[in-house]
């Protein structure tokens, strides 16, 4: 007898989950849904090997993510700032900074607040860039589409915001790579 969660039986839970008449389906309910179906996919396919025989890319991606994350998160504190540089010298803008703006910077600010925005924009970027890569590393096993899967649910119960693409949602390709990889292994 097989562990491993049928195609039927994850259909009918998520049929579940969005017919539910007592609740609305939220992000983390589908996202938790999602990891128990791919965690009895990813047990019955394999070990997290992918098929060259080298481990799935995305658990060092995932670690990558995870570490930028933290950094751009360090650099949100200004109270620090707040209290020691007065309010008339930083008047520069962090999401004009964000946004490329050429002319973000106050020429009167104080070099401590412009170094701020500077490293935290400079981190957001960074954020992104591994926040991509989490929906476009190749190589995905089932194993691995069981942690990406786990690791967005743990950001998302953290409250933690993920990037939108032209592509769509970060959370929409996210689910697209995940499916992908257990859709090859059923």
């Amino acid at each position: 007898m097989s562990n491993a969660v049928t195609p039927g039986a994850t259909v009918t839970l998520a049929q579940n989950l969005i017919d539910s008449p007592t609740t609305k389906p939220s992000r983390r309910a589908f996202l938790s849904a999602a990891v128990f179906a791919a965690a009895g996919t990813a047990l019955s396919a394999g070990d997290g090997v992918a098929v060259e025989g080298k481990p799935d890319p995305i658990f060092a991606v995932i670690e990558r993510h995870r570490a930028a994350y933290a950094a751009y998160d360090a650099t949100l504190g200004e109270d620090e700032l707040e209290e020691r540089i007065p309010f008339e010298l930083r008047q520069s803008s962090f999401f004009d900074a964000q946004r490329g703006d050429p002319h973000w910077r106050v020429p009167t600010d104080h070099p401590d607040w412009i170094a701020h925005i500077e490293e935290s924009a400079r981190a957001q970027c960074e954020e992104e860039e591994a926040a991509t890569e989490l929906v476009s590393t190749e190589g995905l096993t089932p194993a691995g589409a069981v942690a990406l899967l786990a690791y967005a649910r743990d950001r998302e119960d953290r409250g933690d915001q993920w990037p939108n693409f032209e592509e769509g949602s970060w959370l929409y390709l996210m689910l697209c790579r995940a499916v992908e990889a257990l859709a090859v292994s059923a």
